[in-house]
């Protein structure tokens, strides 16, 4: 209630301190995940290039745990016996 009528002031009172508008500010939410509403086009574009990045990140990060749940299904033990046959297959010339 004290923001709303702060903002109502600031806004009546915004014209006589030379600046052109009502000025909008967007305040958090409880328990928000995202960004606030941008009040400039830069921050919008920064808004913008954020969802993109983020929609490439998930795509990444699905990929990435597929490959590495199939190879920890079909590569272990249990599945393969011959794993562990090769496994200090040169060690005596890294060794070296």
């Amino acid at each position: 209630m004290f923001n709303n009528l702060l903002l109502l002031l600031f806004n009546l009172f915004s014209p006589l301190c030379g600046l052109e508008g009502p000025v909008y500010n967007d305040a958090p939410e409880p328990w928000q995940l995202g960004f606030q509403d941008g009040a400039s086009a830069s921050f919008e574009g920064i808004i913008e290039l954020h969802n993109q990045i983020m929609f490439y990140l998930v795509i990444i990060l699905i990929g990435v745990s597929w490959m590495l749940s199939s190879i920890l299904l079909n590569f272990n033990t249990n599945a393969n016996k011959i794993v562990h046959k090769y496994s200090n297959h040169g060690t005596l010339i890294e060794l070296i």
